[in-house]
C-alpha cells in the first residue's frame, strides 16, 4: 500500500461543508450568546464544533512557523 506523504482528508461536497459552517450575525455564537471577537477572516462564520477562540488558536498554530 502506498502511503501519501501528507494526511488525506475525506472529500466533502459543498453542501456538506455548508452544514458545518453556519452564517450568523457578527459577534453572535451558538444559542445566540455574544462571543468574543474573532480575527476578521473568521468573523462572519461560526464553526459549529468549535468555539471561535479555539478555532483562532488552531489557526494561529497552523500559521506559526514550527
Amino acid at each position: 500500500m502506498y502511503l501519501l506523504p501528507y494526511p488525506t482528508f475525506p472529500r466533502v461536497s459543498a453542501n456538506t461543508a455548508k452544514h458545518h459552517l453556519t452564517k450568523l450575525p457578527n459577534d453572535v455564537g451558538a444559542n445566540e450568546q455574544p462571543r468574543q471577537r474573532c480575527p476578521i477572516f473568521l468573523r462572519p462564520y461560526y464553526f459549529r464544533d468549535m468555539q471561535c477562540s479555539e478555532l483562532s488558536s488552531v489557526m494561529t498554530e497552523l500559521s506559526s512557523p514550527s
